[in-house]
């Protein structure tokens, strides 16, 4: 008898919840299975109300606990009403994670990552964004996806070519494969170094000779699997089974699944198998592989079967049925994506994020990007920085992930104007975004809000710019000795800056402030070191910690974000920076402190744990022009705490959103330009009145 469970399944439409026939309002799972074998199963479930109103859900089966689960119960995961399907699902075992894509109305994708103890999801890509940002590629349509665990490289199959991202710095895309017919399904396999693909001959849906090709991971070496060749017949489901290292795939023409070696040799037949198949959505996964068990959507695409390896035949005790239409399976278990210990990516890509180091000597920004896991490859082309004067001086290098660029002041040395610059990572455009008769020293990023803090040296001001409205600044902080160097926590509200002053002796006081500049407060330094010079701070958002370089002491220290708990790294000879000018001398990643050595034109690393030098680690100028300046980022490094109040931007300010600690959380605050206030409502701004004397 089939056990009815009242399983946790629930489809958010995009204008009502779907209307089950049972009094609970949630939709019908039934299984049978004994459980004690199972993986985790994932059911992606479409259901069409009617013709305009669709229910799009992802359905987690939790065999070892005998329950079935909708891991989006608490959150809809549609915006906006745009959201119309789900697809391409893959599990991520390092963060214990899903990603998949959605479709947009507009035919435009979105790539969603979200952990499987977690209710909220994150956006890694948009495409619809990228479009408007003049990103290649946008107007072709990802049909689906293959996952790289180990490199974090997603693969995305546009048809006529396969385009590749790393999900930690999703903004620049790598085409691996194009110019080819028409491409209809993917599966990569990490440990092999494998890429595998199904081309048709005709992009017409009369189709004459499909074959399953494999490939390097970077597209070279293109070898046919002609035994597969398979006439006027759809070749779907192309999937690796890594336990046994075979490639499967299936032809619901002729009822069958077919498997053979990694090479195409020993093709082997499995007949009678209905696999559902739709040629609406023809790259839909439905084939997925455990240890024991070949999963597959019956033909009805209502009910998941599953065939023994081996004997390959079916297991009369397993089903699980859902009363509305399943779209795609998946199935994991933690030891399907294990990495062999002498692959090249064995360390996790956060240990070796991307760098950008700036130089002066000779102006120029230069990106290096360590996905190739090399420790030296330093780019020659300067193509970050406009042409302009041999004495340019360039600094404060800040970094949007959601928008893939940076940002950085150029100046005249000796010339009191200071140019804000904005560059897109994918192309050589630049933006001239705020020009100033000033002297900018430093500067640092809230890229929730978009709010840019800069130190202006000629007023002794820091200052607030909002990048997408720049030329009406709001003051933060006057009235201070010598400012030299910031960092801004945009999650905890704060904002962090180094003061020097001359009153009794030179002193270098380092000061925590809310992101609005209000609530001062001065860390406790002894005597001794404040007489030091602080070259740079930074914000490990990691572990919630902030880092200062002390030169003339040759030491590095750091403490939890109110001042205590001071550590100390000794032995560090870290470059002591730019004349007056703030200089990044330090960059953060997860398990890493990077300096710019003052014994070379390098840059060196620490283990946080340890503080062990890292020996093996060397990123080395060639030329001579000395590294002023460096910067690390992975795209986790900014991510957005919920209930942030500032997440929209202005959070309903009309010029800028201040998110300041307030209880346990944050709160707005809005202000406005220099010659503005805010008005009674709170959120607008007025233009001040100035008295006038008789």
């Amino acid at each position: 008898m089939k056990e009815k469970v009242l399983g946790l399944i629930f489809l958010w439409l995009a204008v009502k919840v779907c209307e089950c026939t049972n009094s609970s309002g949630e939709c019908d799972v039934r299984y049978r299975y004994p459980v004690d074998e199972k993986p985790d199963l994932f059911l992606n479930i479409k259901h069409e109300v009617d013709q305009s109103t669709y229910g799009i859900g992802i359905c987690r089966i939790r065999h070892e606990t005998n329950s079935v689960l909708d891991i989006f119960k608490s959150t809809p995961y549609y915006e906006e009403e745009q959201e119309i399907s789900i697809s391409s699902l893959h599990y991520d075992a390092q963060d214990d994670a899903i990603l998949y894509f959605t479709r947009t109305k507009s035919s435009m994708a979105r790539l969603y990552k979200m952990r499987l103890n977690e209710t909220n999801r994150e956006l890694i890509f948009d495409q619809e964004e990228l479009w408007s940002l003049g990103w290649p590629f946008t107007s072709f349509l990802i049909t689906n996806t293959a996952y790289d665990w180990a490199a974090r490289n997603l693969y995305m199959n546009l048809h006529y070519f396969v385009g590749v991202i790393n999900i930690e710095n999703p903004w620049n895309i790598s085409v691996i494969l194009k110019k080819r017919e028409f491409i209809s399904d993917i599966a990569v396999h990490p440990n092999k170094g494998y890429f595998f693909f199904v081309d048709k001959a005709s992009r017409a849906r009369s189709l004459s000779d499909i074959s399953i090709y494999r490939a390097h991971l970077d597209g070279t070496n293109i070898v046919e699997f002609r035994n597969t060749k398979s006439s006027k017949k759809y070749i779907t489901n192309i999937m690796l089974d890594f336990y046994e290292d075979k490639l499967y795939w299936s032809i619901p023409d002729s009822e069958v699944i077919q498997y053979s070696n990694l090479d195409g040799s020993d093709i082997r037949t499995v007949n009678n198998v209905r696999v559902y198949y739709d040629i609406r959505s023809s790259t839909a996964r439905t084939l997925a592989i455990d240890r024991h068990y070949v999963y597959y959507l019956l033909a009805d695409s209502k009910s998941v079967r599953r065939l023994e390896k081996g004997r390959y035949l079916e297991d009369e005790d397993y089903e699980v049925y859902n009363r509305e239409h399943i779209k795609e399976i998946m199935v994991f278990t933690y030891a399907s994506q294990k990495i062999r210990n002498d692959h090249p990516y064995k360390k996790h890509v956060d240990d070796k994020p991307n760098f950008f180091l700036m130089t002066n000597t000779i102006p120029g920004i230069c990106r290096i990007q360590h996905e190739d896991n090399s420790t030296m490859n330093y780019h020659q082309d300067r193509k970050y920085v406009e042409e302009i004067h041999p004495q340019t001086v360039i600094g404060g290098l800040n970094y949007d992930s959601r928008n893939g660029t940076i940002l950085y002041w150029a100046k005249i040395a000796n010339v009191d104007h200071s140019r804000l610059y904005k560059v897109r990572l994918n192309d050589s455009h630049w933006e001239s975004v705020l020009d100033q008769d000033d002297d900018f020293r430093d500067m640092s990023y809230d890229w929730v809000s978009k709010n840019l803090y800069i130190i202006m040296g000629v007023r002794n001001l820091m200052v607030a710019v909002n990048v997408e409205n720049p030329w009406s600044p709001s003051v933060v902080m006057y009235d201070r000795s010598q400012l030299t160097s910031l960092a801004v926590h945009p999650n905890k509200g704060y904002l962090f800056f180094v003061e020097q002053s001359h009153w009794y002796g030179v002193r270098n006081k380092i000061h925590r402030a809310n992101l609005d500049g209000s609530n001062v407060i001065e860390f406790n330094r002894t005597g001794t070191d404040q007489r030091y010079y602080i070259a740079s701070i930074v914000i490990d958002f990691y572990t919630d910690r902030l880092y200062w370089s002390v030169p003339g002491m040759d030491k590095i220290q750091h403490s939890s974000l109110d001042g205590t708990d001071v550590r100390t790294i000794t032995g560090v000879r870290v470059y002591s920076g730019q004349l007056d000018l703030a200089s990044r001398v330090l960059a953060l990643d997860k398990h890493y402190v990077y300096y710019r050595s003052s014994e070379s034109n390098s840059v060196k690393r620490i283990e946080k744990t340890s503080e062990a030098k890292d020996a093996d680690y060397e990123l080395v100028n060639q030329d001579q022009a000395p590294i002023t300046e460096i910067m690390a980022f992975t795209f986790k490094t900014q991510k957005i705490r919920r209930e942030h109040p500032c997440s929209d931007g202005k959070g309903g300010c009309e010029k800028f959103c201040f998110a300041v600690p307030y209880n346990d959380g944050l709160k707005r605050v809005c202000k406005c330009s220099y010659s503005e206030v805010v008005a009674a409502d709170g959120v607008s701004c007025v233009k001040k009145r100035h008295s006038v004397g008789r």
